[in-house]
């Protein structure tokens, strides 16, 4: 069985000006209400060049009434995270809402402060749960062939895979690092007021667009198409896994 942990849209550039002041904190109560969202505040940690030591910096966080949605305005960033609050797995109906939702609220941002991005990323952490001793082994054989030293069961295990590919985000060709890491993980959660521990998979993808081009280039419709084609290789990837 797979769960999903957390699911989140993140874009890169310049936002070092989006900062909490009075005139930005009412417009970002007034849009991101429609959303379910409230505006709050963060510190960010810089290290400014020439210096060793990180400074702190106010900026602009976006939450929902439970703080399982979260949307970070960093320097450099935005994040849209969200957190699942019990075992369940992401539907395509739920994702396709959640998607609108993470790209409303880029666009509104985006327009009201002249921004595009040069980099989209997607990163998720899901869980594989629910396996017997002999399905783990089995799960671990499928990524590795150790060497006789390591035969199951093994104390620690992971693997990273890489792979890059080309895809058209609307009119521009584009490049894609798509990642997997899986490790066996020790889980644990409350059932019934105890807590009950089991042995899994933590399993993180990251699809992200290349670093090397830092054009900015991306705006809110770009980042619509780049969801869609990153959805589809991470429910390959999960698929595929069994």
């Amino acid at each position: 069985m797979v769960i999903d942990h957390s699911y989140k849209i993140s874009t890169f550039g310049d936002f070092s000006d989006i900062t909490p002041s009075a005139e930005t904190m009412m417009f970002f109560f007034e849009k991101s209400k429609d959303y379910g969202l409230l505006p709050s505040v963060f510190q960010e940690l810089q290290i400014k060049n020439g210096s060793n030591l990180p400074v702190t910096q106010q900026r602009i966080a976006l939450i929902s009434n439970d703080s399982s949605e979260k949307v970070s305005i960093s320097s450099g960033r935005i994040d849209y995270e969200i957190t699942a609050k019990c075992d369940m797995k992401l539907d395509p109906k739920y994702r396709e809402e959640l998607n609108k939702k993470i790209c409303g609220v880029f666009a509104f941002i985006f327009e009201k402060f002249n921004k595009k991005s040069s980099r989209l990323a997607l990163n998720t952490e899901s869980f594989v749960i629910n396996l017997g001793d002999e399905e783990i082994t089995e799960f671990m054989s499928r990524y590795t062939n150790p060497i006789s030293l390591y035969e199951a069961p093994l104390d620690e295990w992971s693997t990273r895979l890489l792979v890059r590919k080309s895809k058209h985000i609307l009119a521009s060709e584009e490049r894609f690092n798509i990642i997997t890491n899986i490790s066996k993980a020790a889980l644990q959660k409350q059932v019934d007021g105890n807590v009950v521990h089991s042995t899994g998979f933590a399993v993180n993808v990251d699809i992200n667009t290349v670093p090397e081009n830092t054009i900015q280039r991306y705006g809110s419709n770009d980042l619509a198409c780049f969801i869609d084609i990153a959805i589809g290789w991470w429910d390959q990837i999960i698929a595929e896994m069994g």
